[in-house]
């Protein structure tokens, strides 16, 4: 029982993600198209800038960033971090360009370079030592960066090497759980692997949007506006919650074309997550276990259906009821969050300026009086459609990934 009702909460938490992504309102609908369109871009290149005004840190974390890092607030309030992404879909081929603008001296300084083309990873790191051997005032830290890379201007790592080194790191887990997340990661770095998942997900959600959209038809989030062709997304604690309960309002109110919707989303669901336990199973060694989950799944999917029922008879005729509860609960909860974030809020912009070109800007203001946090973060992107590109793959002055991997080992032992 307990575990048919969890997947119904999971059900319903998935709804209203779909109906907060898809939306409902003309204007959601235009926002869902062009992030859309600017995902489904096979070459792409984002040019960006990052901007950090910081108005209160906790005092312990300055301390220990100036005593340990040499940083101070001042030192990160004058600078700012701009980008150049490009991304190829197809070859997986991939580049970041990020650099420092000093807003003090108005300069830019080159900082890290990172290329891929979906088997090695390449990282010029030059830039990067000499920038923070600039800023640092910590003499230990210019020694492990000095013994640590050398002369090397690049490091090159292969994906098995970087996740060998991550899966390492998680602490106390068994041989079988490294394994499983060896395997995963790898298969989300492997070109055919992310096509065929990407299909797999489409083919999962795709049939499912329309109807979700019928059956919420008359719910709107009202977070999305349009003015002078952009499309603004604007999102605070207060907001949240009166979605949330909009959302579980409408849902009571509409109680028997949510149960008909769950019945449908479930096999599904169930479907879609047998296929990605199969592959697991199947890459284990474990197919003799495969059978046994698939009447498990099968049991589950009659338990959840008797539970949607028990819903919708429970709700109609009490709707009233049901929604008092429903608010005391998220007005509980809104109370709780907004004592803690205060006047936190997110407002994202995005804008088509041109053919395959568009605009996003991101700002938010967190202000959290008890946790003595308080920023404002902006982030300013370009996107634009660009032809396949290659990266160019450095041959000298490059250290092995094994070598460098295994200079981090002894710096954590010392540390240690």
């Amino acid at each position: 029982m307990k575990r048919s009702k969890k997947l119904i909460s999971v059900l319903l938490v998935f709804l209203m993600v779909t109906l907060l992504i898809t939306g409902c309102s003309k204007e959601e609908q235009k926002l869902y198209g062009l992030m859309k369109e600017m995902s489904s871009l096979e070459a792409s290149q984002q040019n960006g800038e990052i901007s950090l005004d910081i108005n209160q840190l906790p005092e312990e974390f300055l301390e220990e960033a100036a005593s340990q890092l040499g940083f101070s607030l001042e030192m990160l309030q004058n600078y700012s971090i701009i980008y150049e992404m490009k991304q190829d879909t197809q070859t997986m081929n991939a580049e970041l360009v990020l650099s420092i603008y000093d807003k003090v001296n108005k300069e830019q300084i080159p900082f890290i370079t990172s290329m891929s083309d979906g088997d090695m990873v390449y990282v010029k790191v030059d830039d990067m030592i000499n920038f923070i051997k600039t800023v640092t005032k910590d003499d230990l830290a210019k020694e492990q960066l000095t013994y640590l890379f050398g002369d090397a201007q690049y490091i090159s790592m292969t994906n098995e090497e970087i996740i060998d080194f991550y899966i390492e790191l998680l602490p106390a887990s068994s041989e079988a759980e490294k394994q499983i997340l060896k395997n995963t990661l790898s298969q989300s770095l492997d070109k055919e692997s992310v096509l065929k998942q990407r299909e797999e997900v489409m083919s999962f959600i795709s049939p499912l949007m329309g109807k979700i959209a019928k059956t919420y038809d008359g719910f709107e989030t009202s977070l999305v506006t349009e003015e002078d062709n952009k499309l603004i997304l604007s999102v605070g604690t207060v907001e949240i919650f009166d979605v949330v309960k909009g959302f579980v309002n409408y849902s009571i109110d509409h109680a028997d074309e949510v149960a008909v919707l769950l019945k449908e989303i479930v096999p599904a669901y169930l479907e879609y997550t047998q296929k990605q336990m199969h592959q697991v199973f199947v890459a284990q060694g474990m197919e003799e276990e495969i059978e046994e989950m698939d009447i498990q799944m099968d049991d589950i999917a009659i338990e959840i259906n008797s539970k949607i029922d028990e819903f919708a008879e429970m709700v109609n005729g009490n709707e009233e009821e049901y929604k008092a509860m429903v608010a005391m609960f998220i007005d509980m909860a809104s109370e709780e969050v907004k004592a803690a974030t205060g006047d936190s809020a997110l407002n994202i912009t995005l804008e088509k300026i041109g053919d395959a070109t568009y605009t996003t800007v991101v700002d938010l203001k967190v202000d959290a009086e008890q946790e003595q946090v308080a920023f404002n973060l902006n982030v300013t992107e370009t996107t634009k459609s660009i032809n396949s590109f290659k990266i160019t793959k450095p041959t000298q002055n490059v250290m092995a990934g094994d070598v460098y991997f295994e200079k981090i080992q002894d710096i954590m032992a010392e540390i240690e």
